[in-house]
This record gives structure tokens, sequence and C-alpha cells, in this order.
């Protein structure tokens, strides 16, 4: 067993993600990827102390507080983008949470991440605003499949109507920045949005 998450869930070049992670294991491994155009390795860490971390009534509401589990500094070489942390136990338990290098220049296009659908959707150690939920955290696990799926297309729900990661693969052989989030959507020429493709902004 075991779960984790990251915050903050965005940084710049140099800041510092911090990672929680909840395991009966006694360590753990992490793979740090980029994803884009294609799936880049940035970084690898093995033998970290696992710990059991509590898990208190409330956790969907006001998050779990768990001791970080080691801390990630945001290498200047790494673009923007998002980035999935795989963490694997020996016994082969796995799991995963993400994070996003902001970039520092205003890129042509922009990605919205749908973290707030996400955090909506997640009953991870209670309820989410579909089951019954009021008030939810970010600061806790996702449940497997919101990051990555073993075969996305074999779901509807799973794909989108006009948005798919081949679209966000294309656009990033393209040279256009996909994945850089900052406050201001008229910076960018491009918009996209899942489930709703690619708009212009001016």
């Amino acid at each position: 067993m075991i779960a984790a998450y990251c915050w903050p869930q965005s940084a710049e070049p140099g800041q510092t993600i911090e990672l929680f992670c909840h395991t009966e294991a006694h360590a753990f491994q992490i793979e740090v990827i980029r994803q884009g155009a294609e799936n880049n390795t940035v970084l690898q860490q093995n033998n970290i102390r696992g710990t059991l971390q509590p898990i208190a009534d409330v956790v969907a509401e006001e998050g779990c507080g768990w001791n970080p589990s080691c801390s990630l500094r945001i290498n200047p070489t790494w673009p923007s983008g998002l980035y999935l942390i795989r963490l694997t136990t020996e016994d082969g338990a796995s799991a995963e949470a993400f994070f996003v290098v902001r970039a520092t220049e205003p890129g042509d296009a922009i990605l919205v991440l749908s973290t707030s659908t996400w955090n909506a959707y997640n009953t991870w150690g209670g309820r989410s605003f579909y089951t019954g939920g009021h008030v939810v955290s970010p600061m806790r696990p996702l449940p497997p499949g919101f990051l990555t799926k073993t075969d996305p297309h074999r779901h509807r729900v799973a794909r989108f109507k006009i948005w798919s990661r081949e679209d966000a693969r294309a656009f990033a052989a393209e040279g256009y920045d996909n994945w850089s989030m900052a406050a201001g959507w008229a910076n960018w020429e491009i918009l996209l949005l899942n489930g709703q493709g690619p708009r212009g902004t001016t």
C-alpha cells in the first residue's frame, strides 16, 4: 500500500516541492517524469524512507496534514510542464502524484489543468462533492487512474471529445508550451481547455 501527493502543486525553477507519502513499506523509490510530446524521466531517487502517516476522519475536508517524505528542488534545466511522480515499493505497490513547473516567461499557448475538477471528484479519505461532501481539500492523494490509465481509450469517460493527450503531444512537437500555468489568460495566443479544445484569446 502506498499513496502520495505533492504540495504546493506548482513551482518555478529553483523553488521546492514537497512529496508527502503514506506507506507500509520501509522504503520506496520515485521516478519524476515530464509529460509532453514524449515522456522524459528527469529524476530517479531510491531508498526513500517509508512512513505510516496518520489518517484523520476529516482528511477530505481538511487535508492529510502529513509530514513530508522528501523535498524536490525544481532544477533550472527542467522545462515548464506537468510532471508525474511514480512511486513504487519493493513488493510492487505503486502510486502517482503530480506537480507543475511554471514558466518564468509567457508562452504562446496554455493548457489549463482541471485540478479543481479532479479535487471535486476525489474520494480519497472521505466524500467528494458528488458523494455528499461540501468542502474538499487538495492536500491529499488522488485515487488510482486520475493521472494515468493503462488503456485510456477503453472507457469513454476517460476520453475527451475534442482535446486529447495526442493533441497535447502534437502541440508540444510544434514548440507550443502546452503546460505553462500563470494568471492572465490574455497573455497566451492559444488557450487549451480539457474537453473544449483550442481557442484564441485575442
